[in-house]
């Protein structure tokens, strides 16, 4: 579990920093692979800042296990604000992007 966890973090960091520098981002849609959501500039920096947000999230959970003991009230408190933190990033990303017929989807369908 702690492997699978460390990884999430390096993943989550990594992705954060490429979402970053604020470079187009297509998400593609789950029901039709010929749409996806647009992120673009802000968009990408705000689900970037989630990602590093829920990295942080996952360094607090292996910091408070490592304690052994049950977490404190402040602790939890601060563990919900910033997973909801990381939510409300995820939803502005959202919200901000548009609808567009999936380049990666067009160009494979046009491969021979």
């Amino acid at each position: 579990m702690r492997l699978f966890l460390a990884f999430a973090i390096v993943l989550c960091i990594a992705g954060g920093a490429w979402l970053v520098q604020g470079h187009d981002f297509y998400w593609p849609a789950r029901g039709d692979p010929s749409l996806a959501l647009h992120l673009s500039g802000s968009g990408a920096r705000l689900l970037g800042a989630a990602l590093f947000v829920m990295a942080g999230l996952g360094a607090m959970a292996v910091l408070q296990g490592r304690r052994g003991r049950p977490a404190t009230r402040a602790w939890q408190l601060a563990y919900f604000a910033l997973a909801m933190l990381a939510v409300v990033l995820i939803g502005a990303a959202m919200w901000s992007g548009e609808v567009v017929p999936n380049p990666e989807a067009s160009a494979a369908a046009t491969t021979p």
